[in-house]
């Protein structure tokens, strides 16, 4: 039986039609001002309840931020005789419910369907829905006139196929299989196999998920902590026992103040590790709190738990190493202190990126962003283990004169700070070189040298000048 996919896009320029937003100054809604991922989440939980009345099967891909429900019409035939019947009663369904526009496409692949509610119909609608039917069964003749970025496919890659004239999927579907794969990588075929239902692809089950949020009013402004604190803390105990009942714990907030202007200050605080504990949430909040200016008293609180998990459960032991709690609960707290000061995106650890460039072998990450955090010593060890890589990089080479004994050679002195350091042994050379395609290619060859007092260097000639430089330290 011919698989069919109904996939249903929700547009994000019309976000602002959900229910209960508010429309005014003169308007409160049960919610303030959520921000926009956290309005799309929710607009796409009471859709995907629209969908459940006709098909259990529910699913969205497997991608961060989803604009888009897949429905599995595949033996609803007693319930979906007529597709086109189906698909006017869906819409006049999320019409009536307030959810327009749409983009609606019904094929036989979840990535067809993708592609053409992406790809084949107008981005803005404004305040028309729009609607495509593939037949069953009718191959790459609806999809081959679509660009290659409607295969799901990174844009670098898509780069590449144009490059090769591929500019069409029906340009990829005529170049040999094997030729993809070398030339292009298995990401692609992955995605063409898909597209052609030759290669099965797994949906993530709809499930829908609880909302933990608590929303306050206050009897009279006001603009103080010591003020809004025992409301804050009756809002966080509420906030708790709702995760408790759960076994949940939260591992993100978005604490929401309405100000008398109508103006909203909006505080985000990431956690560490999930907690209920409505005590260290509301000191992570004051934290937060005293860094920001409020143009007005506040006169409304909206608390939510943006990020919820499962309570991790703790193992006792028969002797336990309580040094070792100690320090982990420490090392937790301080990540949680320093970020509800001094925000997120300021308290970050180095990740290794397998990239030959020094420049591009490693990059940011925010502590709180990545729950599987919880050891940073391992993270250390295994960075130091690189013995060919110094501990320190320089953000920006430094220009150094060097001595060698012979145009290209090795070098034997160098000059730096106005000194000048007698060379005792050397590593090298490794030659790092990259292609047209990084932009700015480069092209060095590095040593790694020890200097008469002890002192190690990692130092770099430019092959294109011979100019020497200074791009990190060891020890």
């Amino acid at each position: 039986m011919t698989q069919r996919i109904a996939c249903l896009t929700f547009t994000k320029e019309k976000r602002q039609r959900f229910p209960g937003h508010c429309e005014g100054p003169g308007h409160r809604a049960s919610s303030l001002h959520p921000q926009e991922d956290d309005l799309l989440v929710q607009w796409r939980d009471l859709l995907a309840e629209i969908c459940l009345r006709y098909t259990p099967h529910v699913g969205l891909l497997d991608v961060p931020h989803p604009d888009c429900l897949f429905l599995d019409l595949t033996d609803m035939q007693h319930l979906v005789a007529d597709e086109r019947q189906f698909v006017c009663q869906l819409l006049i369904d999320c019409h009536q419910a307030g959810y327009f526009p749409l983009r609606i496409a019904i094929a036989d692949t979840p990535g067809a369907a993708w592609a053409v509610t992406h790809f084949a119909m107008p981005e803005r609608t404004e305040s028309i829905s729009f609607v495509r039917i593939l037949p069953p069964e009718h191959g790459a003749k609806g999809i081959a006139s679509l660009p290659v970025e409607a295969l799901r496919i990174p844009d670098r890659v898509a780069g590449w196929c144009h490059e090769l004239g591929l500019h069409r999927i029906g340009d990829v579907m005529g170049f040999p299989t094997a030729e993809l794969r070398r030339r292009l990588g298995e990401g692609l075929v992955l995605r063409l196999e898909q597209l052609m239902g030759t290669r099965e692809e797994i949906l993530l089950p709809y499930v829908p998920q609880p909302r933990f949020e608590e929303h306050l009013w206050l009897e009279s402004p006001a603009q103080s902590w010591e003020t809004l604190s025992p409301y804050l803390s009756s809002l966080l105990q509420r906030l708790g026992q709702q995760l408790l009942a759960h076994n949940s714990g939260a591992l993100g907030l978005r604490v929401s103040f309405l100000c008398e202007d109508h103006s909203t200050v909006t505080l985000p605080v990431d956690l560490f590790r999930p907690t209920y504990d409505s005590r260290h949430l509301s000191e992570l909040i004051e934290l937060a709190f005293r860094q920001r200016h409020f143009p007005s008293p506040v006169v409304g609180i909206d608390v939510v738990a943006t990020h919820v998990t499962s309570l991790e459960p703790q193992q006792t032991t028969l002797f336990p190493d309580g040094e070792r709690e100690v320090t982990s609960s420490e090392w937790g707290g301080l990540l949680e202190r320093l970020s509800s000061r001094l925000g997120t995106d300021r308290v970050c650890y180095a990740v290794l990126n397998p990239d030959h460039e020094p420049e591009k072998a490693y990059f940011w990450q925010p502590c709180l962003l990545d729950p599987r955090v919880k050891k940073p010593r391992t993270r250390v060890v295994s960075f130091l283990a690189e013995r060919s890589r110094p501990i320190r990089l320089f953000r920006e080479a430094i220009p150094i004169q060097v001595i060698t004994a012979v145009p290209s050679g090795v070098p034997y002195r160098l000059q730096y700070q106005g000194r000048t350091h007698d060379i005792v042994r050397w590593w090298g050379p490794e030659r790092i070189q990259t292609g047209w395609w990084r932009g700015q290619p480069i092209a060095r060859d590095y040593y790694r040298v020890e200097l008469q007092h002890g002192a190690h260097f990692w130092i770099y000639r430019r092959l294109e000048d011979g100019s020497w430089f200074l791009h990190g330290a060891f020890g």
